[in-house]
């Protein structure tokens, strides 16, 4: 499993939407500035985000399986190591 957590930095709403195995994106929350999201989710399930009003992608993300590297970077959970941390600027 992963732990998807998101800290919205951009400048205005962003939508995080799961997407199913049809292809169909599932709307799982909207996040102002500032705000964090996070859900539990699996290796190979994707995510979009999106702004609100405009729609327009801003990320398109697919979990994978990662290494751990250097404590000044850490790639898992620090209370769970079988989970792994993905972070994005």
């Amino acid at each position: 499993q992963v732990a998807l957590r998101v800290t919205n930095n951009f400048y205005d709403h962003i939508q995080v939407f799961w997407v199913d195995f049809k292809g169909k994106e599932i709307l799982k929350g909207t996040h102002k500035h500032g705000a964090t999201f996070t859900q539990t989710t699996w290796i190979g399930h994707p995510w979009t985000f999106r702004l609100k009003d405009t729609g327009e992608l801003l990320l398109h993300y697919i979990p994978y399986r990662i290494i751990p590297t250097i404590p000044e970077v850490p790639t898992v959970h620090p209370e769970d190591p079988d989970t792994g941390i993905h972070q994005f600027v």
